[in-house]
């Protein structure tokens, strides 16, 4: 048993399908035999959001508008041959970018609350209600809808705060509720924003529903729809009003059945996810332009049918993922993830792992893909590429794989592309030469997409 350390980079990447776990241990064999429980415990954590990713309508909604914004970014790139970074979704209209990018950060929701740099501590509930906000329509007009669920509560010293409640809490407090459940006390305990959103707003609003299985089911609920936050406000209110005996079945036949699915203006649950699961499908396969990926979308389109087979075989398998125990023992996850596999895990051993889906065969994804797709994105859309020096900005960045190049050199016995300049440290798609392009992951997807002849302003 090594000692335990705080979590510190454990993160599920959503639309990439990809991990990096705080994980200095192998763990291709965490599913046949037990391992360290913290080990353990941030795997299941992180592997809930990969299920939220590719078995819900929110997870599809978030993949969808993230593979149209690099669909985006590369048109640009190619056709100006000249970007300013950080690029910015909502400030055109091109692939739907201002309304998709709008409704992705309303349906997301606040993250984590913080007071004078202190997370902050849940203490008693003010008021729950929905708030109008203006949304873009395809068609440029806007129009005020009700469509953002707001908690106003106190803290621990009285201060009156406001979070808005989105997939973001829904989804964090899920994976939280499941990881405690199976691994009590195993990670330390976790701020009450995002983490407890849902068990406070139950506990206040109807107090016999505030079970394990309840929570999840209705956060699992919750997240079959665009917007779960509205839907979490619906549940809840009818929750408040409702007399009867309320279990996990209860709230999957009420929150899949006709009632919500009038209130929301969709299809059955079971169509809206069988045409939403194809149209995405479709688009990720837009992520893969050269014949050298083609293993990686087929695998991932693999993925993608298994979860919607799974979902519509079993509506509430996460419900016996709570209660299957511990994960070698834990037939449903081990289940799942035979099913719909698992793209990529990158672990303080600076090794990638990855899970291959139920009849893949040899024919597997190469899963330093997924993290070289993820870090093109940050690139281009966050401000983690742009360095100030002395008052000046520059375009700067490290690769996240460089240790694992160095690693995979070694066993193979190549030169070290790591170790010949500091491309890996500043600007890793300075390797796009044709030998460098052979060893670099992400001077590979760079080229890929163009960018090798793209200038990059800040």
């Amino acid at each position: 048993m090594y000692e335990r350390k705080e979590r510190h980079k454990n993160s599920y990447y959503p639309a990439f399908f990809c991990m990096d776990l705080d994980i200095p241990n192998a763990i291709g064999n965490m599913l046949r035999m037990p391992m360290d429980e913290r080990a353990e415990a941030l795997f299941l954590h992180e592997y809930i959001h990969y299920l939220q990713d590719i078995t819900t309508v929110s997870g599809y909604a978030r993949i969808e508008t993230i593979v149209d914004q690099i669909k985006w970014a590369v048109m640009l790139g190619t056709e100006h041959h000249k970007l300013t970074i950080p690029l910015n979704p909502k400030s055109t209209w091109a692939f739907n970018m201002t309304p998709n990018a709008t409704c992705l950060e309303l349906s997301m929701g606040d993250f984590k609350k913080k007071y004078q740099n202190a997370d902050v501590r849940y203490q008693s509930p003010e008021n729950f209600e929905i708030i109008e906000h203006s949304t873009p329509f395809k068609d440029g007009r806007n129009n005020r809808v009700k469509i953002i669920t707001r908690l106003t509560f106190k803290d621990e010293n009285d201060v009156v705060h406001q979070y808005d409640i989105g997939e973001m809490a829904i989804s964090e407090s899920m994976a939280y509720i499941i990881e405690q459940h199976i691994y009590p006390g195993v990670l330390p305990a976790a701020p009450d924003f995002p983490y407890n959103v849902v068990r406070n707003v139950v506990r206040w609003k109807c107090q016999r529903a505030e079970t394990d299985e309840i929570l999840v089911a209705i956060c699992d609920v919750c997240l079959m729809y665009s917007f779960p936050g509205y839907a979490f406000y619906y549940l809840i209110e009818w929750l408040h009003q409702y007399q009867g005996p309320v279990t996990p079945a209860l709230i999957y036949m009420y929150g899949f059945g006709p009632e919500m699915t009038k209130w929301s203006n969709t299809k059955f649950w079971k169509d809206s996810l069988t045409d939403v699961n194809a149209t995405v499908r479709d688009t990720v396969d837009d992520y893969f332009i050269h014949r050298h990926w083609r293993k990686t979308a087929d695998e991932i389109g693999l993925s993608l049918k298994a979860a919607l087979e799974y979902r519509l075989k079993s509506p509430a398998f996460i419900i016996d993922v709570l209660r299957g125990g511990k994960i070698c023992q834990n037939w449903a996850l081990q289940e799942a993830v035979s099913y719909m596999g698992c793209m990529a895990i990158y672990t303080d051993t600076n090794d990638v792992y990855h899970f291959p889906v139920r009849g893949v065969g040899d024919n597997q994804a190469d899963p330093d893909w997924f993290m070289s797709l993820h870090d093109f994105y940050k690139v281009l859309f966050s401000r983690e590429a742009i360095r100030e020096i002395r008052g000046a900005n520059f375009f700067t960045y490290p690769c996240a794989l460089k240790e694992w190049c160095r690693k995979s050199f070694r066993k193979q016995q190549l030169p070290d592309l790591t170790s010949m300049s500091r491309n890996c440290d500043e600007s890793p798609w300075m390797h796009v030469s044709p030998n460098e392009l052979a060893q670099c992951s992400f001077g590979r997807l760079w080229a890929t997409y163009g960018f090798n002849r793209v200038k990059i302003k800040v």
